[in-house]
C-alpha cells in the first residue's frame, strides 16, 4: 500500500511486538522504525492526558506529521500501543482510521486469546495476525479509487 508504509504494535514496555513495512517503502524500515520510536513519547503524553481527563477513547488520533508522513496512534487500556505511519499526501478520514485500529485491536485480542500463544513472546510472528492487519489496512487505509479517465475523442 503506497499510503500506509508501516504499522507497529508496541508492548507494555514499549518493545516492538509487530512491525510491517509495505512494498512501496521497502528498504526504509530503519527510518520508519525511528519515526515510530520518536512518536512513543507523544503516545505516552496522549495516554496520560486521556487518563487525567477521565477519557476512555483508545483512538489517539494524529500524533505528529514528520517529514512526508503522518503518524496516528491507538492505545489500549492494557498499555498496548498501535501506531500507523501513512503518507502525508493520503488524507484518511477519522472514521476509517478508527475502524482500522479497532480491527487491529481485535486481531491482537484474538491472538492473545489463543491458548497456544506465548504471552512472554518478544514478537508477534503469527501469519494469521499479519493477515488480519493486512486486511484491516486494505479495507480502511487504501487510497480512494480514482475515477476513470474520460474517453479520448477519436
Amino acid at each position: 500500500l503506497a499510503t500506509t508504509p508501516r504499522r507497529r504494535v508496541a508492548g507494555k514496555k514499549m518493545e516492538p511486538l509487530f512491525f510491517r513495512v509495505y512494498e512501496s517503502h521497502a528498504g526504509r524500515e530503519a527510518y520508519l522504525q525511528n519515526l515510530v520510536v520518536c512518536s512513543l513519547d507523544v503516545v505516552e503524553e496522549c495516554v496520560a492526558a486521556r487518563a487525567s481527563s477521565g477519557g476512555q477513547d483508545m483512538y489517539l488520533g494524529l500524533l505528529a506529521p514528520i517529514d512526508a508522513f503522518r503518524l496516528y496512534g491507538y492505545a489500549t487500556s492494557t498499555q498496548i500501543k498501535f501506531i500507523a505511519v501513512v503518507d502525508e499526501t493520503a488524507r484518511h478520514d477519522e472514521a476509517a482510521l478508527r475502524k482500522f485500529f479497532v480491527q487491529c485491536h481485535d486481531a491482537y485480542v484474538t491472538y492473545i486469546l489463543n491458548p497456544f500463544t506465548k504471552l512472554d513472546a518478544t514478537q508477534i510472528t503469527a501469519a494469521s495476525f499479519r493477515a488480519k492487519i493486512d486486511a484491516a489496512a486494505n479495507a480502511h487505509l487504501r487510497p480512494p479509487a480514482r475515477p476513470p479517465s474520460p474517453p479520448t475523442p477519436s
